[in-house]
């Protein structure tokens, strides 16, 4: 960036990526494990599920390691070290070695925190990327060895050949590298929320512990407005090969439909398509817009319900708990 900044950008300044990340290598070696696997369970059994979790299992487990050192992290600084920082600052006869103490230590865990978030980000980004392109390649080299398409015509076959070739060099290609990016912090969801019971249930009460009762309500919420969506991502697609598929062969025979003045009538079929399309897309949209508005405001609810119930069952809060409870809420939800 500094170079970038001095002076104009050539390749030179770009360093050399690592050798594993090396498209040949990747596909090579993906290629070698679902031979192995051909070979072991032949045809009908082998599993590519199982060769790609082969490919990438040492660092998946290696991100999802760091990532629960991450949240280990994220609750010390929280329950600890901000807490002991608080409650310095709320008495009055404190010393400034102790505040001293509790700053240095909440600067390091932060520090430490914010270094293992971005490694395993990087971790997963470069897995991710690795999967596609080996998968990507292993298809496009069996593309090449296809010398027919089975029992129909290649003119049958082909419009539908290649909006499949694309949906999976575009679309498919780019949820590989999504699931390598979030699967390995699917496992933070259990460990934040045992972490988040057992110290409310500690620092407050049993009865506030119960309070988090209504967080768990979010994810069956959650879960059918994902499903929902993604019924309606479906649908939609269906309506975007529709609409592809018919501009194919409209410019196919484009000179026929210009000859016979035929522009309207193609122009107001493709735009009802269109039109079929948007709308599911914005549908897609609201429950996406909908589910990621739950996920910022059930910290904020479940808050509310644990103090409330705390509170009731006679126990009484200080000025030092509720911002501390209140971030120990945000950081379970995330």
């Amino acid at each position: 960036m500094y170079r970038a900044y001095k002076r104009p950008f050539t390749l030179d300044d770009i360093p050399e990526p690592s050798p594993y990340d090396n498209c040949d290598y990747t596909v090579q070696r993906l290629e070698v494990m679902w031979l192995h696997e051909l070979t072991r369970k032949g045809p009908k059994s082998a599993s590519l599920g199982w060769v790609t979790w082969r490919f990438m299992r040492t660092r998946i487990i290696l991100a999802s390691i760091l990532y629960i050192l991450y949240i280990v992290c994220c609750f010390i600084s929280i329950g600890f070290c901000m807490r002991g920082l608080l409650e310095y600052i709320e008495s009055e006869d404190g010393s400034y070695l102790v505040g001293a103490k509790w700053a240095v230590l909440l600067t390091f865990v932060e520090l430490l925190r914010v270094t293992l978030y971005s490694t395993v980000w990087g971790i997963n980004y470069r897995t991710g990327i690795r999967l596609r392109s080996a998968c990507m390649t292993m298809l496009y080299r069996k593309i090449l060895r296809l010398t027919s398409l089975g029992d129909k015509s290649v003119g049958e076959c082909y419009l539908h050949f290649i909006l499949q070739l694309i949906n999976l060099y575009s679309n498919d290609g780019q949820r590989i590298v999504d699931f390598i990016l979030f699967g390995p912090m699917i496992i933070g969801g259990p460990v934040s929320m045992i972490f988040c019971i057992g110290y409310i249930y500690w620092y407050l009460s049993g009865w506030a512990a119960l309070g988090m009762a209504v967080f768990f309500l979010f994810y069956p919420i959650q879960y059918g407005l994902s499903r929902l969506s993604g019924y309606i991502k479906r649908k939609a697609l269906t309506f975007t090969d529709k609409r592809l598929s018919f501009m194919t062969e409209l410019l196919q025979t484009i000179k026929i439909i210009k000859l016979n003045v035929w522009e309207h009538f193609f122009s107001k079929k493709i735009l009802d398509i269109r039109k079929k399309e948007l709308r599911l897309v914005r549908r897609t949209a609201y429950c996406q817009s909908l589910s990621s508005s739950m996920s910022s405001t059930a910290p904020v609810i479940t808050a509310i319900v644990v103090f409330l119930v705390h509170i009731a069952a006679g126990y009484s809060l200080s000025a030092s708990q509720v911002p501390l409870c209140s971030c120990l809420f945000t950081f379970s939800c995330v």
